[in-house]
């Protein structure tokens, strides 16, 4: 005479507790918020030009938010200034700077010029004032400021490269700003 089969198969309470396991997983499973542009704007008392009196001092941005980042960790901040005739869009393109971004956690601040600041849109490293570190390096300054204390950037962890225009902006900033 045979028995007759369990009604429990042995391993029905491992299948119990992977689907237990997987139920928790999903529960708590956090997906990972992908890259984002965020706008905004920063100005400074001494961001007045020489060449350009009438202009006010204040100058919008973009900052790239990378793929997964969290407030609770402090990035660091690449600032990335655009050539003449160019936009922030066109150099984040240009550069794929986001994918970088993305991959090493890196927040981007993409400064934008104006045209009524310069026709070309080119940023004014020669004028007097920028050159002496107001101007539109006061102005740049401002916005890294503004967007490590918005976005918890690393202090020490602040890198600045531009393109053309920006790239002499850029080395304005290192000379009048190393602290930033």
């Amino acid at each position: 005479m045979s028995s007759p089969p369990p009604s429990n198969p042995p391993h029905a309470p491992r299948r119990f507790w992977l689907r237990v396991r997987a139920f928790v997983a999903r529960l708590f499973r956090r997906e990972v918020a992908a890259g984002r542009f965020e706008s905004g704007q920063a100005s400074s008392p001494r961001g007045f030009l020489a060449t350009a009196p009438l202009v006010p001092p204040t100058r919008d941005y973009l900052v790239y938010i990378p793929r997964g980042h969290r407030r609770l960790r402090r990035a660091p901040l690449v600032v990335l200034c655009h050539g003449c005739r160019e936009t922030p869009e066109d150099i984040a393109g240009l550069t794929r700077i986001t994918e970088r971004a993305d991959r090493e956690g890196w927040l981007v601040l993409l400064p934008r010029q104006v045209e009524r600041a310069n026709a070309f849109r080119c940023w004014n490293w020669f004028d007097p004032n920028t050159s002496r570190g107001s101007g539109e390096a006061a102005i740049i300054a401002a916005q890294i400021i503004a967007v490590r204390r918005h976005y918890r950037a690393r202090r020490e962890r602040v890198w600045v490269v531009g393109l053309s225009a920006g790239a002499a902006l850029a080395a304005v900033l290192g000379l009048r700003y190393p602290r930033l």
